[in-house]
């Protein structure tokens, strides 16, 4: 899933290769054809995503928001449109009844990871 919602950094067109068949992936799949991003079945687990004309106006929507709530991998959606558009809204997410996953330590080590690579890249340094 996190492939899938990395195809939202560019406008060009991506191919992902070997996407299960699964009810997760195929929600997450529409919700991003939703979204405006122009999603192609190219084989049998073959799509391809073409992300060039991504509607904001309709990421603030309660209908996003909603489908977001549905979708707990919806929470990868926000690195990547917080890299390419500045910004990203989501709902809490939820899905599965597994039981009880945090998601704040992934924004904490996020964000600490971007303000590290800030911080470097002001300096003229750079992580490989």
């Amino acid at each position: 899933m996190q492939i899938i919602c990395a195809t939202l950094l560019t406008a060009e067109e991506v191919t992902v290769n070997n996407i299960p068949d699964i009810l997760d992936v195929n929600n997450l799949i529409q919700l991003m054809r939703e979204m405006g991003v122009t999603v192609a079945k190219e084989g049998i687990d073959t799509y391809s995503f073409k992300a060039e004309n991504v509607d904001l106006a309709y990421l603030e929507s309660d209908k996003f928001l909603k489908k977001c709530s549905s979708l707990r991998g919806s929470v990868m959606l926000i690195g990547p449109m917080v890299a390419r558009f500045g910004k990203a809204l989501i709902s809490k997410p939820g899905g599965d009844k597994i039981g009880r996953r945090r998601l704040d330590t992934h924004f904490v080590w996020g964000f600490r990871i971007w303000e590290l690579t800030s911080v470097m890249t002001s300096c003229g340094a750079s992580m490989r």
